[in-house]
């Protein structure tokens, strides 16, 4: 499948990338009932629910990214960094990166999470960590609190193209639960210009597992 469209009341919404819609269309179905007519109206005006030009691009944010309504926490300025803090266009198999993003919290939370995944363009869930803020002095978090998250991690990945997701959960109504979500937030190509591991192995499959190998001649007979 090519091509998606998303017709409402009668009215050509979208059309286009399958994903781009579908993934518009998700965010509408989630959106409170009393909101969704603005929604509508900004697709019908841009033909997008992605933020304006000049803050996509001050956000890093790719062009699939679907942003989930906040619900008593913001995310902001999510950045992808090599060591040295400079941005990062793609990921290097082998080396290590941080991702960084800032949380405000609108409203009281108490054990919130943070975290970060990377998932395949098939939707598998490729690698990915959570932060538990209660872990780290945060248990009851209070009205206006900002905190920039850091997460450093080693690349391991096979080399292809993955999406990041990263959100805020908090307990809700006694279950954990969103509080703000922005998925598919950047478009990564993992690379690997030698195409082996530090070993001279050549790695396959989704993840490097660091694999080295010994060769033992032996006598013919």
């Amino acid at each position: 499948c090519s091509r998606a469209l998303w017709l409402d009341k009668g009215n050509l919404l979208m059309d286009g990338d399958p994903k781009r819609v579908m993934d518009a269309y998700t965010q509408y179905l989630h959106t409170p009932e009393e909101r969704r007519g603005q929604l509508r109206d900004r697709i019908l005006q841009s033909g997008t629910l992605l933020p304006q030009t000049g803050e996509q691009r001050a956000l890093q944010l790719s062009e699939s990214c679907m942003e989930y309504p906040p619900q008593g926490a913001r995310i902001s300025h999510p950045e992808i960094l090599g060591e040295d803090d400079q941005p990062v266009t793609h990921l290097e198999q082998g080396r290590r990166y941080q991702f960084r993003y800032t949380v405000t919290f609108d409203a009281p939370a108490r054990e919130a999470r943070c975290g970060f995944l990377l998932k395949t363009q098939t939707g598998l869930e490729a690698a990915g960590a959570v932060l538990h803020l209660s872990e780290h002095g945060y248990s009851q978090i209070n009205r206006g609190l900002s905190l920039t998250i850091t997460f450093r991690f080693h690349c391991q990945l096979y080399p292809r193209r993955y999406f990041l997701n990263c959100g805020v959960m908090a307990l809700r109504d006694g279950a954990q639960d969103y509080l703000h979500r922005l998925v598919d937030a950047f478009t990564l190509e993992v690379v690997n210009p030698t195409e082996r591991n530090r070993h001279g192995v050549q790695p396959g499959g989704m993840s490097d597992l660091d694999v080295s190998v010994s060769i033992e001649p032996r006598l013919s007979v």
